[in-house]
């Protein structure tokens, strides 16, 4: 049977994707800065994300019945700025504050353990980090200060509102948004 590798995930939306996409349309065009500007997807946080075989209609009945459970209604996600993982290529992200009900939907994610095949290791309760890449897999860690001085001059937004919830196929070279949720009627 087919697998899936499929992801969770909260776009970005508002002043907060506006502030992603002039970010990442100046890094392009100042330091030729380009992975996550090529990607197909809207910027977004994944919540959760792994291997499964199920098909996406049980997928997203799965996902619904959970988004039932939770209320998300006005939720907002609050950003304390910056953050940088360090490696030889450096990634830089958004990095947000984690509103209560979305530990409380990540937890019923996890329990839905019958549509996963396998769930990634980084969306684990340990390691999970609430985040949206803006810099990766294509900057150096020499020029990392002045791309970090060039994305501080740009005023960070300091919350978004969540108004919908995607599911993103990434089984290919390419992500794609495959189903979403509208929270926000």
């Amino acid at each position: 049977m087919k697998k899936n590798k499929y992801a969770i995930c909260v776009p970005l939306s508002g002043e907060v994707l506006k502030y992603a996409n002039n970010i990442t349309n100046s890094l392009a065009k100042k330091y030729s800065i380009n992975f996550i500007n090529n990607k197909k997807s809207r910027p977004h946080i994944n919540l959760f994300s792994g291997l499964t075989s199920t098909n996406l209609d049980k997928f997203s009945k799965t996902i619904k019945r959970n988004l039932k459970l939770v209320k998300l209604k006005n939720e907002k996600f609050k950003i304390p700025g910056l953050g940088i993982f360090l490696g030889k290529l450096p990634l830089i992200y958004l990095r947000f504050e984690t509103p209560n009900n979305i530990n409380k939907l990540r937890k019923l994610f996890y329990k839905s353990k019958n549509i996963w095949s396998e769930i990634d290791s980084n969306v684990s309760f340990e390691k999970w980090v609430p985040k949206s890449t803006l810099v990766f897999k294509d900057l150096k860690i020499k020029d990392l200060s002045k791309v970090s001085n060039f994305i501080l001059r740009n005023k960070i937004p300091k919350e978004m509102k969540i108004n919908e919830i995607v599911i993103i196929d990434f089984s290919a070279e390419e992500e794609k948004e495959i189903k979403v949720f509208k929270l926000i009627k």
